[in-house]
């Protein structure tokens, strides 16, 4: 598991507002039936309910359920999970609730001719994709 706030303890974004793009090798992510698979997913149990600066927009504010994102590929040499960050919003948004957040999340793997990604999201947890946090296979958790 990943808590953003870990991965970023002093967050310097780049001129854009990102913080640095960080990797996890194929042998930290879960492994279920020839596939490789990496989940976000929120630690708070109401994202929807958060306290939001008066700055951010009423579009900017989560609405809905707690939802798991995940990618899967089958397994290959040199895939990585991929994660970037933020603490604002885009344009200037005002600051996002908590800190830093996990903004942009993907599995990368060198290229290859035919290969096929899926991307998904779900209202279950993890652990309806396989993840085990007894045995070890825990999702890529953050904001």
């Amino acid at each position: 598991v990943v808590d953003s706030r870990k991965v970023w303890p002093t967050f310097e974004p780049d001129p854009l507002g990102f913080a640095p793009w960080r990797e996890w090798g194929g042998d930290r992510l879960l492994r279920r039936d020839g596939q490789l698979v990496v989940a976000a997913t929120p630690d708070e149990p109401d994202p929807a309910g958060g306290a939001y600066d008066p700055a951010v927009p009423p579009h900017w504010r989560y609405q809905g359920r707690p939802a798991t994102q995940y990618w899967r590929t089958a397994a290959a040499p040199g895939a990585e999970a991929r994660v970037n960050g933020r603490s604002t919003y885009w344009g200037g948004g005002g600051p996002i609730p908590g800190g830093v957040s996990f903004e942009n999340f993907e599995i990368q793997v060198p290229f290859a001719d035919g290969q096929e990604f899926w991307f998904g999201v779900t209202p279950a947890g993890p652990d309806s994709l396989g993840f085990d946090p007894a045995r070890g296979q825990s999702p890529t958790d953050g904001r």
